[in-house]
């Protein structure tokens, strides 16, 4: 299944579904501009923080980790990432995942 943003995964691991779905792992896609290589990459995600941007008044940026431990966001300014203040989880995975290889 293929959802647009981590609210969307929150609302789908939180709902009912009877049985019906199962998640074993949420996967990240990213274009090679945020990834550092030439290509889109597919990384199973380990958590999702509400970090802030100090330059933007605290502004809230959804800081994503994948289970490799690369960090990605959606800010688009040319903060590092390691600048960013740490905030709350919004999505840890749900047990620890097994080696995918």
């Amino acid at each position: 299944m293929l959802v647009d943003s981590i609210a969307s995964v929150e609302q789908l691991i939180r709902s009912d579904t009877n049985g019906l779905m199962k998640f074993e792992y949420v996967q990240i896609c990213t274009p090679g501009y945020m990834n550092g290589t030439n290509g889109w990459r597919v990384e199973i995600l380990d958590s999702v923080h509400e970090a802030r941007h100090p330059d933007f008044g605290g502004h809230a940026i959804d800081l994503f980790v994948t289970s490799e431990g690369h960090k990605y966001t959606h800010c688009m300014t040319e903060l590092p990432i390691a600048e960013l203040l740490p905030g709350e989880i919004r999505f840890k995975a749900p047990r620890p995942l097994a080696d995918q290889s």
